[in-house]
């Protein structure tokens, strides 16, 4: 046992001289000073900061630190959250406490002498498009959904499935229901669209749908159902954080305004969903297929949908971004979007 101990000791000993030869150096700490090695490692990590700080009512305490740091704020999506400023105290951490904010799922972000940055102590958070942010969850009944609760819980997984009317390799995100591999059930489906700045994930990274559907599910609120989430822009093969070899610049996104619209909704109709029903046990029928989406989704799937009513019986669009509708304004003045941000790029 001795020898073991010795062992494991020598072993935590190399690491920290590994980790922190600096910092080991200037404050000499040996197996047999656990002060000087304590000491050490909280001089290597810095201030170790609780941020965000949710208050019992509801008041927010934000923390970051920025020691060289001469202006920093922070911002978020609830009413009132718009540039807040911080004050730093003498250790250089900067803090503020806001509220109280009501109980939601809310998103923010620092701006540090003029940069905006994602809270470094804060390990919840998602990413939309290319940008990261964190978030924070205000506990209450209005945000209760969002939570992992003691619940069965269902699965959420993705898919490459062909398109042939995209002519690529595409991939979706797919939430199974609770008892889903262990029966022979079949589940109506809803086809999910995501909004314009998403892709495939975002349903389930930002939009916590996996906790959701479980929950209502727990409840007796929904019915057991399979979602699919399939990516709603024609030119991409998935999500833009994939290891793909083309990537999709701003621009191609922009440009992607000039394809014929229907090039999306003929690719649900043809490729998606029978991709699905064979490869899963969906019921097949109008009565149990619905589409809904968000944004640019909602207009596609009011697009998709009012086209199709031989194939859906459910159709709901949330603030649909209808203006890139065929012969709709955005559509028909995006040749001026292309050509702005050329000049963008040009002088870049």
């Amino acid at each position: 046992m001795k020898f073991l101990h010795g062992l494991l000791q020598a072993a935590v000993t190399a690491q920290l001289l590994i980790a922190t030869p600096v910092l080991v150096a200037q404050t000499p700490a040996t197996a047999t000073d656990p002060a000087g090695q304590a000491a050490a490692i909280a001089a290597a990590l810095g201030p170790l900061l609780v941020s965000p700080e949710v208050l019992p009512d509801g008041h927010v305490t934000f923390r970051i630190s920025a020691p060289l740091a001469t202006n920093v704020t922070v911002a978020g999506d609830w009413r009132g959250g718009t540039n807040i400023p911080m004050t730093k105290d003498a250790t250089g951490v900067w803090s503020v406490t806001v509220g109280p904010i009501r109980p939601e799922l809310w998103t923010y972000s620092f701006t540090v002498d003029g940069v905006k940055t994602s809270d470094p102590n804060n390990a919840q958070g998602r990413r939309e498009g290319t940008e990261f942010i964190s978030f924070l969850l205000v506990p209450g009944a209005e945000s209760d959904l969002y939570l992992i609760h003691e619940v069965p819980h269902g699965t959420v997984g993705v898919a490459w499935y062909p398109s042939a009317s995209l002519k690529m390799t595409r991939r979706l995100s797919i939430y199974t229901p609770p008892g889903y591999e262990t029966s022979h059930v079949r589940y109506p489906v809803l086809y999910l669209l995501h909004g314009g700045g998403g892709d495939e994930d975002e349903c389930v990274r930002s939009g916590q749908l996996e906790q959701i559907m479980d929950n209502l599910i727990a409840t007796g609120k929904t019915k057991p159902m399979i979602i699919v989430m399939p990516n709603g822009h024609a030119i991409e093969t998935g999500a833009r954080n994939l290891l793909i070899p083309s990537k999709v610049t701003p621009a191609a996104l922009i440009a992607e305004l000039h394809q014929p619209y229907e090039l999306y909704p003929n690719s649900v109709i043809n490729d998606v969903i029978p991709f699905i029903e064979k490869n899963y046990r969906a019921i097949p029928n109008r009565e149990h297929r619905a589409i809904a989406g968000l944004s640019m989704g909602g207009a596609q799937s009011a697009f998709i949908g009012l086209n199709n009513v031989n194939k859906f019986a459910w159709v709901a669009s949330f603030s649909g971004a209808f203006p890139i509708w065929p012969n709709r304004w955005l559509r028909t003045q995006s040749h001026l979007v292309c050509k702005s941000m050329d000049r963008v790029q040009a002088k870049a």
